[in-house]
């Protein structure tokens, strides 16, 4: 068998075993290089030879005692009974050599050895090297203290890029990339974002597999794109301590959050033995309604993300203070029960798409938590300030966009929808990822006194507005991260002003942008400062007369001049639903080089697309909507609606 990156340190290993004077024998290497894969290669060879008597596996892990080591040697060489159990690690160790040396040869293979102990443990003579002349220990570790204990050291490096690229490309599939020359430029830009990393090259490749267009690529890798910085923040922070558990970690996020696997799953676990030392457990898909004993004693990831269960029980935290990842989201989770503050290892915590209603103030006692994210939990009311103050040193990413807001008043409560606190997220020290929602201008003008803040903020909702007519939407321009804008339900809003300075700090990453739910807007001219604007979602906003107006346009153009980027120049999806006054997008036709998919629904007054023969490139534009509104709607001529006719596609109501 032939593994990419592999064959010449095969060979390495190979030779070095077949040396019986070796005695033993190190692969070291940072976590996530293929230590792992090499040993289990040279494993599976010696087996298949029969080059020694007696060949044991056993994998270690950071968390395994020595004892439970000896316990799973004692097992492969059926020395474990009733008498084994009442030995001491001492006596142990010394039966184990004692019973190897018997053997005329032996192999014993230890995967991911953390402490020098552990060698020890299994009867392993540090001042010699070895157990003996007929014994042969090969360990992977990535401490390189513990690696010079043995007699020979081989080392794993990253793959080099053209190694990689074959990992790569022969998990996903050559036929794939061969087959648009734009999917194999984007497979070699992944690949360098693996950084030589079997373990990551092999997750991400495999899940790739599945996206066969461009256009799926495209979506994957934007969403890659989007959460790096985040993921990149929980991998540094552990660089040199637990790396391969943090890139296992990383690979999950990865392929969770661009959704590559939007069905896999674990089986919901029923054998409480096996469950002991496992690293990390997704059952995510799965029907699970009850969460409580169905816990292993040491675990450092659970995803339990698209799971209907209702009720986390409070012994659920009870053996899990080893816990380092929690995902809980899009499940029908409704309490966070008050035993949380036992997860005393948790950094990343993901409770976005719930139903729950208020934050316990025990997740002020998480004091490594790094990320916590409240996306979308539209029944939440009540977030107590007390848990960011506790959360002050240790949070980098927070994520509150379109989580909810209370029109009651509550004491020390940041989610109020016309007096909001946004005080206590002043305090966090280290924060470097944040989204939001915004209920009032005086919690955004605060925001805009703290530019430290701004620049972290990567998402932003505006909503509810009561006691605003107006908003400067150019200080919006100065937060420099700012990917996605939503401005909803601010039925009092009726313009957006802008400021002479706009033109020194457009919305130069802004891409996305929601209106929904604003009645008293007529126009929305100001779109035409974001020169990156890839999506535009415009909905119930009932007086929304034009979506670029002509005066306001001349305005703009006055002060911007050249700064002002051709309209919709990079515009991919364009959604008019609802705008029952809508009677103009713009008065001339437009390029739309980049336009994917438009879709308009319930927009009777809008008569005219501003399109003709030689806008878009319509053999990838998939225009929606009711099939009478297309047939009485017009472009620039007959010539221009027969082009796009093959692009309709009729909305099903």
């Amino acid at each position: 068998m032939s593994v990419v990156g592999f064959d010449s340190l095969l060979n390495q290993a190979w030779n070095m075993i077949m040396e019986r004077s070796s005695g033993s024998i190190a692969i070291l290497g940072d976590g996530g290089t293929g230590k792992t894969t090499l040993m289990r290669l040279l494993y599976n060879k010696l087996l298949a030879t029969k080059k020694f008597e007696t060949v044991i596996w056993v994998t270690v892990s950071s968390n395994l005692t020595i004892e439970k080591i000896q316990d799973d040697i004692s097992r492969s060489m059926k020395l474990f009974d009733a008498k084994w159990v009442r030995k001491s690690a001492g006596e142990k160790s010394k039966l184990i050599r004692s019973e190897l040396a018997a053997k005329k040869s032996v192999l014993l293979c230890l995967d991911d050895v953390w402490d020098k102990l552990v060698l020890s443990g299994v009867g392993h003579d540090e001042a010699r090297g070895n157990w003996g002349s007929n014994c042969t220990l090969i360990f992977t570790t990535r401490s390189r203290k513990i690696a010079e204990s043995a007699r020979r050291v081989l080392f794993i490096d990253e793959l080099l890029m053209e190694d990689a690229l074959r990992l790569f490309r022969r998990k996903v599939g050559e036929e794939w990339i061969e087959s648009d020359r734009r999917i194999s430029d984007m497979a070699r830009i992944l690949v360098r974002k693996c950084e030589g990393l079997p373990i990551i090259l092999c997750t991400v490749g495999r899940a790739m597999a599945r996206r066969r267009t461009y256009e799926n690529w495209i979506c994957a890798f934007d969403e890659i794109e989007r959460n790096d910085r985040e993921l990149g923040l929980l991998e540094q922070e552990h660089h040199n301590v637990n790396m391969l558990d943090m890139i296992r970690e990383f690979c999950l996020f990865l392929v969770i959050k661009s959704q590559m696997f939007k069905h896999a799953r674990l089986i919901e676990p029923t054998d409480s033995e096996k469950l002991e030392t496992v690293g990390w457990i997704s059952p995510m898909g799965s029907f699970i309604r009850n969460l409580g004993n169905v816990v292993p004693e040491i675990l450092f990831t659970f995803l339990l993300n698209h799971n209907p269960f209702v009720m986390i029980r409070g012994e659920f935290s009870e053996f899990m203070d080893a816990l380092t990842v929690l995902d809980l989201s899009n499940s029908g989770v409704e309490e966070v029960p008050l035993e949380i503050s036992r997860l005393i290892s948790l950094q990343y915590l993901n409770l976005s798409h719930t139903w729950i209603e208020q934050l316990p103030i025990e997740l002020r006692m998480l004091k490594n938590l790094r990320c916590l994210s409240l996306e979308h939990d539209d029944q939440l009311r009540v977030i107590p300030k007390q848990i960011l103050y506790g959360l002050s040193s240790s949070l980098r990413v927070l994520k509150m966009f379109r989580c909810g807001y209370s029109v009651e008043e509550v004491r020390d409560n940041i989610l109020s929808a016309t007096k909001m606190d946004v005080d206590p997220l002043l305090c966090l020290k280290h924060l470097q990822v944040l989204s939001i929602t915004i209920t009032c201008a005086s919690a955004l003008d605060k925001l805009y006194n703290n530019p430290k803040l701004l620049s972290c903020i990567q998402s932003l909702s505006l909503e509810v507005f009561w006691d605003s007519k107006s908003l400067n939407i150019s200080r919006l321009a100065s937060m420099n991260s700012l990917l996605t804008l939503e401005i909803r339900q601010a039925e009092n809003l009726r313009e957006f002003s802008l400021e002479h300075s706009l033109q020194e700090r457009n919305f130069r990453r802004l891409e996305e942008v929601t209106i929904e739910k604003c009645s008293s807007l007529e126009e929305l001219t100001w779109i035409i400062t974001i020169p990156n604007l890839r999506t535009l979602r415009i909905k119930s906003c009932e007086q929304l007369k034009e979506v670029i107006d002509t005066t306001q346009y001349g305005e703009i153009w006055k002060r911007l001049g050249e700064e002002v980027q051709p309209i919709f120049a990079k515009l991919e999806i364009l959604v008019l639903e609802s705008l029952p006054e809508l009677k103009s997008i713009y008065w001339q036709t437009l390029c739309f080089p980049c336009l994917k998919r438009m879709e308009i629904m319930e927009c009777s007054q809008l008569k005219r697309l501003p399109l003709d023969s030689n806008s878009a490139k319509r053999d990838e534009v998939i225009i929606e909507a009711e099939e009478d509104w297309w047939k009485d709607v017009t472009l620039k001529d007959a010539a221009a609606k027969a082009a796009f006719l093959p692009c309709f596609k009729p909305l099903l109501v």
